[in-house]
């Protein structure tokens, strides 16, 4: 059975889950020194995930995570 262009859109790669945990955010600021963030995941799969931090990373910013 042949897919609609919708569906196929709306496809995902890996299965999302909700998940609710603490994280640790190793990262460089503006001055290009090291931060420490704590931080919780909202959603996670696969290939990447959501989660909530009060401080901000740039789109494509490298970062360690660990929990």
């Amino acid at each position: 059975m042949a897919e609609t262009q919708a569906a196929a859109q709306n496809r995902r790669r890996s299965e999302r889950v909700m998940l609710n945990m603490a994280v640790h955010v190793l990262a460089e600021n503006e001055e290009r020194r090291q931060i420490r963030v704590e931080a919780k995941t909202l959603v996670v799969n696969a290939h990447g995930g959501l989660m909530e931090m009060k401080d901000h990373l740039h789109v494509g910013q490298s970062f360690l995570l660990s929990n």
